[in-house]
């Protein structure tokens, strides 16, 4: 199997021998702030080998649902943004549609240099087709500076242009293949709390990677502050004495650690990744963040 691109960034994979589309290893098709594709190897340490359902409040662009979605039967993947929860159910029910549409962006971007600021400009409203919200959202990841998602008090996307010579605006392969993924995964409403998106049961598996302690937060209106952060562990506490197992990836600080402090529930481990898409290029080095598991016995 070897991987070709038509012009203009569309990527295609194909057989050798027939040369039709077949399925590719599903990634994630946005890039996110706190996306955990380079901690994923830690984090898997952690994963058991039995899974009987696999919850994620926090999703993001979903690195580590990808990594581990042949080895689970069901998962329920939910996220506080609104735009990004829209995304994902149209990848999986429209995926068509959606390549369209991408496909028409990526036109207008090499045809029009102002292009990315007019899409940036229409703010979707509530009567707007889905798959219209879906293809700008992945379209404005794509282009703009950094793969940085970033949002004014109004909740309206205010990343400058991206300076990309050809970027891949419409991955058609890997769409489909995150489409296939998502056939059996259940997409939660961004208006549903997180404490209340989980509801696990003995033999599942929680992982949890909220908006970090103490870092950039401007991925919705609202932000996640220490009043949530202590939410969240008291959630994790619950799901424990449910017989699941928890796992929660956050920034290294005195707050964080004290919060998961108790040794008769939690275990705490230090790792260190970057940060590739800080908006501050010197904030892009090895950085200390913490993995908090549910104590195994």
């Amino acid at each position: 199997m070897n991987a070709r691109k038509s012009s203009g960034g569309i990527s295609r994979q194909s057989d050798t021998f027939n040369d039709e589309l077949v399925p590719v290893v599903a990634r994630p098709f946005v890039k996110w702030p706190g996306g955990k594709r380079l901690l994923v190897p830690e984090i898997l340490k952690l994963v058991p080998e039995d899974i009987k359902r696999y919850w994620e409040p926090f999703v993001g662009g979903g690195a580590v649902f990808f990594s581990i979605a042949d080895q689970v039967e069901q998962a329920s993947l939910g996220d506080s943004n609104k735009e990004l929860m829209i995304a994902y159910k149209v990848v999986r029910d429209k995926v068509d549609e959606l390549i369209e549409i991408l496909q028409m962006h990526h036109r207008g971007h090499h045809q029009d240099s102002k292009y990315y600021y007019k899409v940036r400009q229409e703010h979707p409203s509530h009567d707007t087709k889905d798959t219209i919200v879906a293809a700008r959202l992945i379209y404005l990841n794509k282009t703009g500076f950094n793969g940085l998602y970033r949002v004014n008090n109004s909740g309206k996307f205010n990343v400058p242009k991206g300076d990309y010579v050809n970027p891949t605006i419409c991955d058609e392969s890997n769409l489909r293949a995150v489409s296939r993924k998502l056939q059996t995964t259940i997409l939660l409403s961004s208006k549903t709390p997180f404490n209340k998106v989980v509801q696990p049961s003995s033999g599942d598996l929680v992982y949890c990677d909220p908006p970090y302690h103490g870092t950039f937060t401007n991925y919705q209106a609202g932000g996640f502050g220490e009043q949530d952060q202590i939410c969240l562990r008291d959630a994790a506490l619950k799901w424990i004495q449910l017989e699941a197992q928890v796992i929660v990836s956050n920034n290294d600080t005195p707050f964080i650690r004290e919060l998961y402090s108790d040794k008769d529930f939690f275990k705490i481990r230090r790792v260190h990744s970057r940060r590739p898409i800080n908006r501050n290029g010197k904030g892009r080095g090895a950085v200390p963040e913490i993995i908090i598991s549910s104590k195994q016995d």
